[in-house]
């Protein structure tokens, strides 16, 4: 081999050797930077959603932040348990059909904390016209079926048989 055939050779190898080695460090340099970075700080959100009329639990809403952290669905109760949320100042938002949506606003999160955020609920007009629509057709298809008799029509017929 001539001289000039070995340094290319080495060379190509130094080459081969060196993105081997920036390449494995650089791949175990991110996954050792990943473990050693904890989770920021973080609490959670807790609180109930009520109907504001009938101050009954609204169960099945569905309640998160803004900024967004994580989304979680009312029980039973109206209750609901928002964990993991990272330390900062939020905007709750719940949401359910048949009503406008709710907000509560300057939630503040603390590291291992609970915060609250109780939110009433208003059911959408839209909702409510309809139904209130729907009973007065009723309502009329009734009484076209089954007429209400006219004031003083028996009384002025009986008297006017005697």
């Amino acid at each position: 081999m001539h001289c000039t055939d070995q340094t290319s050779v080495v060379n190509t190898m130094t080459k081969f050797f060196l993105a081997f080695l920036i390449f494995t460090t650089g791949f175990l340099g991110i996954e050792g930077c990943q473990s050693d970075v904890g989770s920021p700080p973080s609490g959670s959100l807790i609180g109930t959603v009520t109907d504001r009329l009938t101050e009954e639990p609204v169960v099945g809403a569905e309640v998160s932040t803004t900024p967004p952290s994580v989304i979680s669905t009312t029980d039973d109760e109206g209750a609901y348990l928002l964990t993991d949320v990272p330390e900062g100042e939020y905007t709750v938002i719940v949401e359910i059909e048949r009503y406008e949506t709710g907000q509560a606003e300057h939630i503040l999160v603390e590291p291992e904390t609970q915060s609250t955020a109780d939110i009433l609920l208003e059911r959408e007009l839209s909702t409510s016209c309809a139904k209130c629509h729907l009973d007065i057709a009723l309502i009329q298809a009734d009484l076209e079926e089954n007429p209400l008799p006219e004031e003083g029509g028996e009384e002025e017929a009986s008297a006017g048989e005697g």
